[in-house]
């Protein structure tokens, strides 16, 4: 029994679950809805993301999750391996993972902070926001939502490879 296989895998798969999980659920339901109610939805996103750990978890989940799919790629295959229906497959997926990953990171990683930050500006001027900081928080919010989407495309590919990934054979 390898034991450190199987903690890798479990971090892994439990990582990817929320993780994965937790994007398709924002791109696809959340935001949408968010969208759909505004302004009144500022409210519950700004609580969401400055009152709870969710964007840490998410950004947890993530990190974790890429770098133990790293590692175990690595044991499993020492190199990379598209020579044959399980390691290509666990390769696209693999892919498509770290490119959700890149994306998460950079694109919503940085829109939220600094969407929290403007938030927190605006909280603290008190009164309505200016013109100028709506219509940055609303440049904020489509860069969040067009990469939300983005990532949830990229995790359900790789969600989609490794899970089909043992049983193509070519």
């Amino acid at each position: 029994m390898n034991i450190l296989l199987i903690t890798l895998r479990i971090i892994h798969i439990f990582g990817g679950v929320f993780w994965a999980g937790a994007s398709i659920f924002m791109a696809g339901m959340v935001e949408p809805a968010v969208r759909a109610s505004a302004p009144e939805s500022s409210r519950f996103m700004q609580a969401l993301t400055t009152r709870t750990p969710f964007l840490l978890a998410l950004a947890a989940a993530g990190w974790l999750t890429t770098l133990s799919g790293l590692w175990l790629y690595w044991l499993i295959f020492k190199g990379i391996n598209v020579s044959y229906g399980y390691g290509l497959m666990l390769t696209v997926g693999g892919v498509a993972g770290l490119l959700g990953a890149a994306v998460g990171s950079s694109m919503q990683g940085q829109a939220s902070s600094k969407m929290i930050a403007l938030g927190k500006q605006i909280t603290a001027a008190g009164g309505p926001p200016r013109p100028e900081q709506l219509a940055q928080m609303a440049r904020l919010q489509q860069t969040l939502a067009t990469g939300g989407r983005i990532t949830a495309i990229l995790l359900t590919i790789a969600v989609l490879g490794m899970a089909a990934a043992q049983y193509v054979s070519f």
